[in-house]
């Protein structure tokens, strides 16, 4: 697609007549005129005749170099044509221009936003008729460790993030269910599972599924790798919708490896991590207790949202 540069009261006239092949014209002002053009934009230019203001052609500047232009001629359905000194030269609005502002999707004037962070109902804006939705659900809980006698460790990973994602809809109509996922509880028992984070979910629009919980674990010799859901649950859209991009649940791997039953692998020793999650479906951490040591909670998983764009 084009990338156009703006610039407001560009009125001159040609200062040398320009030939049907020429790639190049010289103003008779720059007044009005950017300094230059970035790499890959255009500058619109419109020649017109002086006798009789009747015949036109548009050209792309691609470069300037005082009140020489670089053009790309015949631009927009236009023909190329021999110009003399003291023809028109303007630069308006054009059809082209027009059709390079992004008609699809996301178009049109934006007249309403809304963002949810905790359950409700949301009813589409009067004169609304596309929409540009973002969210993602809740994040699982990372799992508490076990209390470890001696000459083993245990550690726990951190719970899944949840399936997040950008979605265009249009056609929707009538009050939708808004249910923000919420984050998957920490494991805060002796050897207890994170919780499973809540789905998001818009009617029948949309659902961004949950993070799960990382699992409980047994005590045993170091070197230990802890373990977690590895299932990918993606997101959901339903009829009007189109994707822009998504992810699904992370899968919660190794998320504490143990190298000793007494320090895991970054360093720290019992007690370690089991900090809640901070952002927007971020699944919590993991734990870590070493050798001849009592549990330790895990941290819970982050809520998830919806955010809502309205056009008309």
């Amino acid at each position: 697609m084009t990338t156009f540069v703006f610039a407001n009261n560009i009125s001159t006239q040609l200062a040398s007549p320009v030939s049907s092949g020429d790639t190049t014209i010289t103003l008779s002002s720059t007044a009005g005129l950017p300094s230059s053009i970035p790499a890959g934009s255009v500058l619109v230019i419109t020649l017109n005749d002086q006798a009789t203001h009747a015949v036109f052609e548009i050209l792309y500047a691609t470069a300037i170099t005082g009140a020489t232009l670089t053009v790309m001629r015949a631009q927009e359905s236009t023909t190329a044509l021999s110009w003399s000194t003291g023809d028109v030269v303007f630069s308006g609005p054009t059809a082209g221009q027009m059709q390079g502002f992004y008609q699809g999707a996301g178009s049109g004037r934006l007249v309403n936003t809304v963002k949810y962070t905790s359950s409700g109902s949301w009813t589409p804006a009067v004169g609304a008729t596309k929409w540009r939705i973002r969210g993602t659900g809740g994040g699982g809980g990372g799992a508490a460790s076990t209390t470890s006698g001696a000459g083993v460790c245990s550690a726990t990973a951190f719970g899944q993030s949840a399936a997040a994602g950008e979605f265009w809809f249009t056609g929707i109509s009538g009050t939708q269910t808004v249910t923000i996922g919420g984050g998957g509880l920490a494991g805060v028992t002796n050897g207890a599972a994170g919780g499973n984070g809540g789905n998001t979910v818009l009617g029948s629009l949309l659902t961004l599924p949950g993070g799960k919980g990382s699992l409980a674990v047994t005590p045993a010799a170091a070197p230990y790798n802890s373990a977690g859901p590895t299932t990918i649950t993606n997101p959901t859209v339903g009829a009007g919708g189109s994707t822009v991009w998504s992810i699904g649940t992370t899968p919660a791997g190794g998320g504490n490896v143990a190298l000793s039953n007494t320090v895991n692998a970054p360093g720290f020793s019992n007690s370690s991590f089991g900090g809640s999650a901070q952002g927007f479906g971020a699944g919590g951490n993991g734990t870590f207790t070493a050798a001849s040591n009592s549990f330790s909670a895990g941290g819970a998983g982050n809520s998830g949202f919806l955010f809502i764009e309205e056009y008309a």
